[in-house]
């Protein structure tokens, strides 16, 4: 046979074997292709609250803005309704307004206790049934303290993430910093957030005694983190003034009454500053009367909550995005989870920005001339 006609069929030869291994290179990765749609089934959520609170609802708008910010949501934009300070409004809007192939908010999914400790355990009993049952969950989001504790407590392999609590080691949500304590969970801490702002207050004004109201049940000292304000308060040297009373209670009226009833008596102990603490959700409707004391006693103001309380008239706090973006920092959570991480080997700490938010207003009705380093480091002014 001549060279050239065996070169020849060589090279065919070659090419035949080059067509077949790229077919059996096509039979092999097709299955994986169909395999990775499979694995991108909807992600199924439900949220649970144990009762209406103006943070849940900022972190909530994070999460969603979080979501749509790595690609998991279009129109994450969800507005923070004025009327109200449940998450639930936002839940729905979500549901009707936001797309999504990866992220389901399922259409009964948002469950809130409404501060009743027998209804934070039939939601537990009914999501636990729910989830043997029907098998429509894929994760949880826990908002709060009281939600926390109760589904720490459940034993179901579905992933939790527990978020907007004050100190989820304190209240045994979790048992470490370092460790969530189970496969399925994971925390959000933010340490040393009353540290840094009662260092942020008592340097721009210079008090010794500081005026704070919230409940002295476990929830309540729990809720706005009295022992790391008692610590924190002993390092700087301020002496806590001190009003308790029944706040974490679903009826925002009474709450807010027994609230600027507490600013009074503030005042009156002799408090040089007051801070205002989260035990209640100041909204709209009430925060005029409930700062009024602090006004007329021209006292400096600082709240534990955020800006949402300086928009509404409190002196100074940390800025919006800090709450914001511990949602953000939830949906990055849930991304992982999504993506085949164990919840319990995710990071738990989560530093956020200090942003300081300052009431233009208030300062004027104190007759505070706010500084100008002060002014040039405020991220927000209102």
């Amino acid at each position: 046979m001549p060279i050239q006609e065996r070169k020849m069929k060589a090279r065919v030869r070659c090419f035949l074997w080059v067509l077949v291994g790229i077919s059996w290179l096509f039979l092999c990765l097709a299955p994986v292709r169909l395999l990775a749609k499979e694995d991108e089934k909807p992600f199924r959520l439900v949220a649970v609250d144990g009762g209406a609170y103006v943070e849940f609802q900022h972190v909530f708008r994070g999460f969603a803005l979080g979501l749509e910010r790595i690609g998991l949501l279009e129109n994450g934009n969800v507005p923070v309704p004025a009327d109200t300070v449940s998450v639930k409004p936002m839940w729905e809007w979500l549901r009707k307004h936001a797309q999504s192939r990866r992220i389901v908010f399922l259409p009964d999914g948002y469950y809130s206790a409404d501060y009743d400790a027998q209804k934070m355990e039939e939601i537990t009993q009914n999501i636990a049934r729910r989830i043997a049952e029907r098998h429509d969950v894929d994760a949880i989001v826990c908002f709060g303290t009281i939600a926390g504790q109760a589904f720490a407590k459940l034993d179901i392999h579905v992933p939790i993430i527990f978020t907007a609590v004050t100190d989820a080691v304190a209240a045994h949500i979790v048992p470490s910093v370092d460790d969530s304590g189970k496969d399925n969970h994971v925390a959000i801490l933010v340490p040393g957030i009353h540290r840094r702002m009662l260092e942020i207050f008592h340097t721009i004004f210079s008090f010794t005694k500081m005026g704070i109201a919230y409940e002295d049940s476990p929830h309540g000292c729990l809720t706005v983190g009295i022992k790391d304000i008692e610590a924190a308060a002993k390092d700087l040297g301020i002496e806590l003034i001190r009003c308790t009373d029944t706040l974490v209670i679903d009826d925002i009226d009474l709450a807010s009454e027994r609230l600027a009833a507490c600013h009074r008596k503030l005042v009156r102990d002799g408090a040089q500053a007051v801070f205002v603490s989260n035990a209640v959700s100041i909204t709209e409707k009430h925060a005029k009367a409930i700062l009024q004391p602090i006004v007329d006693a021209k006292l400096p103001n600082f709240s534990q909550l955020g800006s949402s309380d300086v928009k509404l008239g409190v002196l100074m706090s940390l800025g919006v995005t800090n709450m914001e973006e511990e949602g953000a920092y939830a949906a990055e959570l849930l991304q992982k989870i999504m993506q085949g991480r164990l919840p319990r080997s995710l990071p738990q700490t989560f530093a956020s920005y200090v942003t300081l938010a300052i009431n233009l207003g208030m300062a004027d009705h104190l007759g505070w001339q706010i500084p100008l380093e002060i002014l040039l480091v405020a991220d927000e002014l209102y």
